[in-house]
């Protein structure tokens, strides 16, 4: 089997640079951890290792959509009832200090 930083970098070239394959790494395996199943036939160590994979064969690509569900329930409301506790937000100073 291929060494994992050999891997790494076929799939960081593939995908246009680190930057690149991590972040889509780091959402296919939220995804994978939610329990979506895995998109090719692999033995793996553990999900870091399958996602790699998958962008290696071309399963996972950058652009997805990929909407996580989470989202969906969070309000950030109009922040009008945040408190800045005592020194902060009074006066003429922006930050409170």
């Amino acid at each position: 089997m291929e060494v994992f930083e050999q891997r790494f970098v076929r799939a960081m070239d593939a995908v246009g640079g680190r930057y690149e394959l991590t972040a889509l790494l780091q959402k296919r395996i939220r995804e994978l951890v939610r329990g979506d199943r895995p998109l090719v036939e692999y033995e793996y160590e553990d999900y870091i290792d399958l996602a790699l994979e998958e962008v290696l064969q071309g399963k996972v690509e950058m652009g997805q959509e990929i909407k996580d569900p989470e989202d969906d329930d969070i309000d950030f409301g109009s922040g009008d009832d945040f408190d800045m506790g005592e020194g902060g937000g009074g006066g003429d100073d922006p930050l409170g200090i």
